[in-house]
């Protein structure tokens, strides 16, 4: 539902005659450490808030097609989000007509085995617990951003690295 509702949204803004910037998120994490801003859900669901906060880590998967078994994604800094929406916004200004969509990721996957040495690298000092469970309904072995749009329309790239995700996330 969640998927076909934002398909839905993107037709919408798609068939108008607004100015408009349509950017899709990949996994969207990180903590904006300047200002003292974190994410925090009840329950949280998030990966590496997940893996930060607790010192068991569990993998659902560890037999797709992929180089360690588990699924590929794609993690962005929501510091690197926001300059994104500043970008959309600035191209958008300049524009007499403008109605794109971009993705927004850093363009490269990790493992969600990747990410859970990593974390428990950077956060746990190599004491993390690691569960696999079978696959979950619905998830896909390989989700990563493509953002050539957004480098060729609005002349941006994300810059904060996976261990620049977990490194913000220590102060959490």
């Amino acid at each position: 539902v969640y998927g076909k509702t934002k398909a839905i949204c993107e037709e919408i803004l798609a068939a108008t005659d607004m100015n408009v910037a349509r950017l899709r998120y990949f996994n969207a994490c990180g903590r904006n450490v300047k200002a003292n801003l974190h994410e925090e859900h009840e329950p949280e669901t998030h990966l590496i808030p997940l893996l930060v906060k607790n010192k068991q880590a569990t993998i659902y998967g560890n037999t797709w097609a992929t180089k360690d078994g588990t699924c590929i994604r794609d993690y962005v800094h929501v510091v690197d989000i926001c300059r994104a929406h500043i970008q959309a916004y600035r191209y958008l200004e300049t524009q007499e007509k403008a109605n794109f969509a971009v993705n927004v990721g850093s363009s490269k996957g990790y493992s969600v085995k990747e990410v859970v040495d990593k974390v428990n690298q950077i956060i746990h000092n190599g004491e993390m617990d690691i569960v696999y469970e079978d696959r979950r309904n619905g998830d896909t072995p390989y989700l990563v951003a493509d953002n050539t749009k957004l480098k060729e329309l609005l002349d941006y790239t994300p810059s904060y690295t996976l261990d620049d995700i977990i490194e913000s996330m220590k102060l959490s």
